[in-house]
């Protein structure tokens, strides 16, 4: 091959020399490269030159810009998945799918998550994954490939987690694994962790460390207590948060720091009492004199031991965090706080927090709830969206159920979603748009309608997409495309819109 190649660039040379000197060449078979397969009988010397210098400066020029390697590299093939392929129709609609998914700012995940909701895989031809990427376990075969460490027996079947194939895995697969065995076997995931973090850099660390706030209990306390040595500051900090959550320290003296600290925010809190019969605390916030000292505030009220701080204002824990004042202190107060309790405390008083910021009398703030959501587990989080939902205060959009759920949910059939303050907000938003345009494209709007089809059924996305239609909608609007795969994924045949 190589000598083939050294052939035609001498007889491309020879050519290109004798046009450089000038005067009249006849071309013949001889003195051009065989592989053009040039018919020369059938062309005059004209001809023949032109073609000649066209095809000799393309070749020469691909030659010389295309090194030939020595040695061709064997890559292995793409593993299969234990999931089929869509079909073509359907993988149209994935690729629409997938462009609305990214412009509108939501995971590829939540769109990989509704085809494995329905027993498909994504067609390597429209999308793999970066290395990085945090995917459904079926498809980590192809994270594995594309980031060139496929093993054999990869490629067909995911083995369970251990110290043995720990090396086997991407970081993101592992934090994966050990999330889910942290809620089956604690124990046994917590073994793993202790004989395997030691070996990984600090960032990998911190999110190994993280995964055990599943399940957290007296028996990871050794292990947090050892990471408090750890050379990372961050390992150190999600150690401390770890610990303060078990019971056993949240009752343990605060440092003398935190008690100097808790001492100074009293002055900026204010403790009052309503009821004669039934008494009620209130912890509401002082007028400051600056910005400056309502920054200061915010920032203590994330940093404070909150056992401190309730020891300073005199009153337990259970108080000041049923008796804070929501509606009365900043949000970037309310927002500390809440970061704080939840990062800090057991799960007991995250329930009295929840019930504290869905009481009648606090106006439901949706960044709110949204820090509260690492700490409830999935029944939870969709009761907690279904309470939301039904709450007009609340103002829960379709986009914001995509927070509390990753994949379509059977709770959000059609007479739920109907009846929901969100659908009747989305409803009035489109009508007036088709009022005056054909299409819908009102950013909200179609964030709306992207979200419903991640996150419904196919009988309740086909619901909507006839109420949709009934409305003025067109039902070649591209907006309503991952509502259709939605149902296509369920339904072989094309999808039907009632008349």
């Amino acid at each position: 091959m190589l000598n083939q190649i050294q052939q035609e660039l001498t007889l491309i040379d020879s050519l290109l020399k004798r046009w450089l000197v000038g005067g009249a060449i006849n071309i013949t078979a001889d003195c051009i490269p065989h592989s053009w397969q040039l018919e020369t009988s059938n062309l005059t010397q004209s001809e023949l030159r032109r073609c000649a210098l066209i095809l000799a400066s393309q070749q020469r020029h691909w030659l010389l810009s295309h090194e030939v390697p020595e040695q061709g590299n064997e890559q292995p093939l793409l593993p299969k998945l234990s999931l089929p392929c869509l079909s073509h129709t359907n993988r149209v609609l994935f690729c629409k799918s997938l462009a609305l998914v990214q412009s509108h700012g939501f995971s590829i995940k939540q769109l990989l998550n509704l085809l494995t909701n329905r027993g498909f895989c994504a067609h390597p031809s429209d999308w793999l994954p970066n290395k990085n990427d945090d995917v459904p376990t079926e498809y980590w075969p192809w994270s594995l490939w594309v980031a060139n460490q496929t093993q054999a027996h990869l490629a067909s079947e995911i083995e369970a987690l251990s110290c043995d194939n720990w090396p086997h895995y991407l970081p993101a697969q592992r934090v994966s694994m050990l999330t889910n065995m942290r809620l089956e076997k604690p124990q046994h995931a917590l073994a793993i962790i202790e004989q395997c973090i030691g070996d990984e850099a600090a960032e990998k660390r911190v999110k190994i460390v993280e995964t055990l706030a599943i399940n957290l209990s007296e028996h990871d306390k050794p292990f947090l207590e050892s990471m408090l040595q750890n050379r990372s500051q961050k390992v150190v900090a999600v150690a401390q948060k770890l610990l303060s959550r078990l019971n056993s320290h949240v009752n343990s003296s605060p440092s003398k720091d935190q008690i100097d600290m808790a001492t100074e925010l009293v002055d900026w809190l204010e403790v009052t009492s309503s009821g004669l019969i039934r008494k009620t605390t209130h912890i509401k916030p002082k007028q400051l004199k600056s910005k400056k000292q309502q920054a200061l505030r915010s920032e203590w009220l994330e940093q404070v031991s909150l056992n401190a701080l309730a020891n300073a204002l005199t009153i337990d824990l259970k108080t000041l965090i049923s008796g804070w004042q929501f509606d009365q202190f900043r949000e970037y107060d309310n927002l500390s706080f809440i970061e704080n309790l939840t990062q800090t405390l057991p799960d007991d008083y995250v329930h009295i927090l929840l019930s504290s910021l869905l009481s009648d009398a606090v106006t439901p703030c949706f960044r709110f709830i949204e820090c509260v959501l690492p700490r409830l587990d999935q029944p939870q989080r969709e009761e907690l969206m279904i309470k939301l939902l039904n709450d007009e205060k609340a103002q829960l959009s379709f986009s914001d159920c995509l927070t509390f759920i990753e994949q379509p949910n059977t709770r959000l059939d059609w007479q739920q979603i109907k009846t929901s303050a969100a659908w009747q907000v989305l409803l009035s938003d489109i009508k007036d748009q088709l009022t005056d345009a054909s299409y819908i494209e009102s950013y909200h709007s179609t964030r709306g309608l992207v979200a419903l089809g991640l996150c419904v059924d196919a009988n309740c996305a086909q619901q909507i997409l006839n109420a949709l239609i009934e409305i003025g909608a067109m039902n070649t609007d591209p907006i309503l495309d991952t509502i259709k795969l939605n149902i296509q994924l369920s339904h072989p045949a094309p999808v039907q819109v009632k008349p």
